[in-house]
């Protein structure tokens, strides 16, 4: 059988601190908890997390000339993500990402540093792309600038691979009203999709999966028919980073020649995995238990 590619995967890569209180959520006041830290950001977070289930994966994306970030590859590499196309900034510290956390493990609040990814401009994606291509999929976020993700999907649609893009935040989604091109499937959020459809945007999305949180997953295509698969059980501790699971699963699935339903499957697997641990990206996460058919 002929060896599949890797699936290229670009954008943030931070460092998370995350306070959780420990009981229930005063606004505007201080109140006792947990302080974590953890590696994080988007991309870095899919990244992981498609390595932790045995799929070949390459990160594109910028660190700092820090211990943090020397520390986040190190962990990648050691896990088997390819890193080449991480660079180190001259300039900017790694990135970091805050999150607070009400004592169910619900986000209240979350302030991103993006400064280092400014760095990663359409010319440095042009650099990148002998690296990037061929790969299976092409997985891109919005903590990359506007022009970056253009340059990117327009490629990526030229060389007809498939790219799969999650808007990450309300915020950020109204970002992607200037794109156009191709999104082979489309991974907002009911509040990041509803802030993508509200900025009149162009591009083409043949597939949306839409994350509900404890409804679960819902799978759209471009005719309006959809796929949902429940939420499975689970002792909720954190849920930062849940969807990055989520997405990775459903991908890593396909990847493999699931079926829509079943990709569907493994992704609710996945993301119960990740809210019932304190950790971004669980370490129970494996090809095992997520990608494994039931008998």
């Amino acid at each position: 059988m002929e060896r599949k590619a890797s699936i290229s995967v670009a954008g943030g890569i931070f460092w998370d601190i995350r306070g959780q209180a420990s009981k229930g959520w005063i606004s505007r006041d201080s109140q006792p908890g947990e302080v974590r830290y953890s590696p994080g950001g988007v991309a870095r977070n899919i990244a992981e997390n498609l390595a932790r289930l045995d799929i070949p994966v390459r990160l594109f994306g910028q660190i700092g000339h820090d211990r943090a970030g020397q520390e986040m590859m190190n962990q990648l590499t050691a896990l088997g993500v390819d890193t080449l196309g991480v660079g180190k900034s001259q300039d900017q510290d790694t990135g970091t990402d805050l999150s607070l956390l009400d004592e169910t493990g619900g986000l209240q609040a979350s302030i991103t540093d993006l400064s280092i990814c400014e760095e990663l401009t359409p010319d440095w994606a042009q650099r990148q792309l002998a690296r990037i291509f061929p790969c299976e999929y092409l997985i891109l976020e919005t903590n990359l600038p506007v022009g970056t993700l253009q340059t990117l999907i327009l490629e990526a649609n030229r060389r007809q691979v498939p790219v799969v893009l999650d808007p990450v935040s309300q915020p950020l989604a109204q970002r992607l009203a200037s794109l156009r091109g191709n999104i082979f499937l489309f991974c907002p959020n009911e509040g990041e999709w509803n802030a993508f459809q509200q900025a009149s945007p162009s591009l083409h999305c043949q597939h949306i999966l839409l994350t509900r949180g404890a409804q679960g997953l819902k799978w759209i295509n471009a005719q309006g028919q959809s796929i949902e698969q429940a939420a499975l059980p689970a002792e909720v501790k954190d849920l930062v980073g849940a969807g990055d699971s989520c997405l990775a699963a459903v991908v890593a699935a396909l990847y493999r020649g699931a079926t829509i339903a079943q990709a569907l499957l493994a992704g609710a697997k996945a993301g119960a995995i990740c809210v019932a641990s304190t950790q971004t990206v669980a370490p129970d996460i494996s090809a095992e238990t997520v990608l494994a058919k039931r008998s």
